[in-house]
C-alpha cells in the first residue's frame, strides 16, 4: 500500500471538490472549471 496522501490532503481535495462544484452550480455553470 502507498500512503502517498494523507487523510489530511484527502479532505482538502474533497473539500476543494465540494466548494468546486457548489460555486458551479451557484454560477449557473458560468464559468466552467475543469470537468
Amino acid at each position: 500500500m502507498h500512503a502517498g496522501v494523507s487523510t489530511q490532503d484527502i479532505a482538502q481535495a474533497l473539500q476543494l471538490r465540494n466548494n468546486g462544484l457548489s460555486v458551479s452550480s451557484l454560477q449557473d455553470g458560468e464559468t466552467a472549471g475543469g470537468d
